[in-house]
């Protein structure tokens, strides 16, 4: 799980940018994960380091594996 603050803009900005394509808005995005909006908007900003549990619903909600949104393996 990430630690780090580079770790957590990575994700942010995976999570920013998979959301860009799909042309979603942070509250969609929160709908389709059944997290809250202001989660989202802390993991965008990178000021939240979620649970694992949180970043899977995200990964799920994008059709991507939690690794793929973590960037494990890179």
């Amino acid at each position: 799980m990430p630690t780090a603050t580079t770790d957590l803009q990575r994700i942010a900005a995976t999570v920013r940018s998979h959301r860009a394509v799909r042309d979603w808005t942070q509250a969609e995005l929160a709908t389709k994960a059944g997290i809250g909006r202001r989660t989202v908007e802390a993991i965008e900003a990178a000021h939240y380091r979620a649970y694992d549990r949180t970043y899977a619903r995200v990964a799920a909600a994008f059709g991507i594996t939690l690794a793929e949104l973590l960037g494990e393996g890179e």
